[in-house]
């Protein structure tokens, strides 16, 4: 039994989030020029503006993707990582979905509170990278539960930011495509093997930019888009999962074909 489990460095931890926070509050404070691209593919004028907000929320996340490899490397068990690129998905999806919230919030007390609630969740992701890096560690199993959790939260987040930007469909759903491989295959790597859980990643990930390129020429809300979104991939996983060894459970199949009900209505009426 395990009497001293390995912990995250506190100083190490609280510099990162201060870091992320940084440049955040950066985006309030720094005024960038802008600039626009534009490229013709096949006929089709593709213009893109990279602005503040953009350059600002990619660089929070790709100090929290550098930060979490800081911090993996103080574990015990870090010497068996040679590209530990899994666990840097779901630190960097975190730091752009809470970026892309916070940096709308009014300056006063919401703002304060969504800084405060951010840092709260990025450190909660950061702890479970954390435990999850040893299957022999005791808090593994809830940690796992905990990663889930917030990757479900962080990637409804992430849809939302793209969904409700109304930029065109060539640009939205290949983004889409990206956020749902990258977030399944983390996941799946909790319980596959890398090739297989690569397969299963790309399985979902192709069938949520299908259903995102329809969806994108459907006059709904933002939101409701983002949360049928969210529930075809989890629906998908679950469903993958289940089907060990080619064959899905009748009673598992029910299940998910209730929730999965349930979920659509409630998103229906509800958003």
């Amino acid at each position: 039994m395990q009497t001293d489990l390995p912990r995250l460095h506190p100083d190490r931890l609280s510099a990162l989030t201060a870091l992320v926070l940084l440049a955040f509050g950066l985006t309030r404070l720094t005024v960038l020029p802008a600039l626009p691209l534009e490229a013709t593919l096949l006929g089709l004028v593709i213009r893109v503006e990279i602005n503040t907000r953009l350059i600002m929320l990619l660089l929070a996340a790709g100090l929290a993707v550098a930060g979490a490899d800081w911090l993996l490397r103080s574990h015990p068990a870090a010497a068996s990582l040679r590209f530990p690129v899994e666990h840097w998905i779901i630190p960097g999806l975190a730091a752009f979905s809470v970026g892309s919230i916070v940096t709308r919030l009014p300056l006063g007390l919401a703002l304060w509170v969504g800084l405060a609630l951010g840092a709260a969740l990025l450190v909660a992701v950061l702890g479970a990278e954390f435990c999850v890096l040893d299957p022999l560690d005791r808090r593994h199993d809830a940690a796992a539960v905990g990663l889930r959790i917030l990757s479900y939260l962080f990637f409804v987040v992430a849809v939302f930011a793209l969904t409700s930007a109304e930029m065109r469909a060539i640009f939205e759903v290949p983004l889409l495509f990206l956020a749902a491989l990258g977030m399944t295959w983390r996941l799946l790597r909790l319980r596959k093997a890398r090739g297989e859980a690569w397969i299963l990643a790309l399985v979902i990930g192709v069938t949520v930019a299908e259903l995102g390129w329809g969806l994108h020429y459907w006059p709904i809300p933002a939101l409701r888009e983002a949360m049928l979104l969210v529930l075809a991939v989890y629906v998908a996983e679950g469903l993958l999962l289940a089907a060990e060894g080619d064959r899905l459970p009748a009673r598992r199949g029910v299940e998910f074909a209730v929730f999965g009900a349930l979920a659509l209505a409630g998103i229906l009426l509800f958003t």
